[in-house]
């Protein structure tokens, strides 16, 4: 038999109790939205705090497993660091060394010399030579380390490789550039023509060669352009003139070009003045008479109407112009100062002068 127990229905009152307390919190005015944020941060800095804390301790659970695994496994070897070798600060290289194998050549045989480090010569090694890729074979040092072949260079470039080898090993290796160049350099010279008639005193030379050639004017060194041209001004003195330009190329192989050339005379120059002081006295009391004898050439001739100023000691004295023999003549009193004076006498930008004695 099934018995059913009924419970004692819900007085109507606290139905009305319910609502009213409801429609009170409906009611009431939200909170601000700063106090709201202010409530939700934190509630996440608690939230924070308490996972801080889980994590701590599953950590530290799990440091204490790892650490009852490490006493339960005693026989387990502990890491070891890897070492690497040290290197010795300086250390030199092994490398083979070149004897000076040159840059450029016109010669297509070469000796290959060269020789390898003291400190790696060891018994069992060996270097090989190869050029251009093809191998010339093995070949054994002497004590001393030296080493050497004759090889034979191809136009152009070549490049020499020297192996240092212990059995089958590589040691070290270095290698060279060798520039095979059997052509003369090109040489151009645009001006002067042969047989050109030059204004002197000089003579300007111009031309041009190839690029990283270097270019000689009658002996002297002229800097050539990263093109190859050059110019270069020679003094030249009336007559004939063979200006001679050599090109030189780095492998030594060098072109001459010579062009004679023909330098005219040029202006006369004027003759140079020149200036003749006589004195009728040249000792005398200070206060007497004296006569300067005055004449002007151009070193040849006479020459007249040349304006002449004459000068005792520091005192201008006068002038006067030369008549037609270049002839004239100044008198003065002698100065009081005893002594040696000077008489000068200047006349178109020349000078002549006489020394005059003065005394008690």
């Amino acid at each position: 038999m099934i018995r059913s127990t009924r419970r004692p229905p819900v007085p109507r009152g606290s139905f009305r109790t319910a609502g009213r307390l409801a429609a009170r919190r409906l009611a009431r005015p939200a909170p601000p939205l700063a106090l709201r944020l202010l409530l939700w941060g934190a509630l996440g800095v608690a939230v924070l705090v308490i996972a801080s804390r889980s994590v701590g301790a599953v950590t530290t659970g799990l440091g204490a497993v790892a650490g009852n695994l490490a006493r339960a496994l005693p026989s387990a070897a502990p890491p070891t660091a890897l070492v690497l070798p040290a290197v010795a600060p300086g250390a030199t290289s092994a490398e083979p060394i070149f004897d000076e194998l040159p840059s450029f050549t016109a010669l297509p045989k070469l000796k290959v010399l060269g020789h390898v480090p003291t400190f790696a010569i060891e018994a069992g090694r060996r270097i090989e030579l190869s050029l251009n890729g093809q191998s010339l074979g093995s070949f054994a040092f002497d004590q001393a380390g030296r080493f050497g072949t004759e090889v034979t260079l191809r136009d152009g470039p070549n490049i020499v490789v020297a192996k240092l080898l212990a059995g089958n090993d590589l040691v070290a290796q270095t290698s060279a550039t060798v520039v095979l160049d059997r052509a003369a350099p090109p040489l151009t010279i645009t001006r002067p023509k042969v047989g050109d008639v030059l204004g002197g005193p000089e003579v300007v030379v111009e031309g041009k060669t190839a690029p990283r050639v270097s270019v000689r004017v009658n002996g002297r060194v002229v800097a050539a352009n990263p093109d190859g041209s050059f110019a270069d001004t020679l003094p030249a003195l009336a007559g004939s003139l063979t200006i001679t330009v050599v090109a030189r190329n780095e492998a030594g192989l060098e072109t001459t070009v010579r062009v004679p050339v023909t330098v005219k005379p040029g202006p006369s120059a004027a003759p140079a003045t020149q200036v003749g002081v006589a004195l009728d006295r040249t000792r005398v009391k200070p206060g007497d008479q004296v006569t300067a004898q005055i004449i002007v050439t151009d070193g040849t001739a006479p020459r007249s109407g040349v304006t002449v100023t004459l000068s005792v000691g520091v005192v201008s004295i006068g002038t006067a112009r030369t008549d037609a023999s270049g002839r004239t003549t100044i008198s003065f009193a002698a100065p009081t100062t005893e002594g040696d004076i000077a008489v000068v006498v200047l006349a178109a930008g020349a000078s002549g002068r006489a020394t005059l004695v003065v005394s008690k």
